[in-house]
């Protein structure tokens, strides 16, 4: 079994920890890539050169919904690596 020390001394992280948590930062990564290109996609006259990808998202943008739904699956996958590491 292979043992990391993550973050702070004393702390182990075992392989199958570190394999969940490598295919949440993974999956997470795919799934807001996605949503940034799925909502380009979706949003009439949306450049992602020259607009903020925020404005996909703002108050009555279309597809509002369909992309919040998209990234909130983003937190839910990313945050736990860092509420274990604090």
């Amino acid at each position: 079994m292979i043992k990391t020390k993550l973050f702070r001394e004393g702390q182990d992280m075992d392989e199958k920890n570190l394999r969940i948590y490598g295919v949440c930062g993974i999956i997470s990564t795919l799934l807001i890539t996605a949503a940034n290109i799925v909502g380009a996609l979706l949003r009439p006259g949306y450049s992602s050169v020259t607009q903020a990808i925020s404005e996909l998202i703002e108050a009555g943008a279309p597809n509002k919904i369909l992309l919040d739904t998209m990234l909130f699956g983003f937190p839910c996958l990313s945050d736990p690596v860092f509420l274990w590491a604090a």
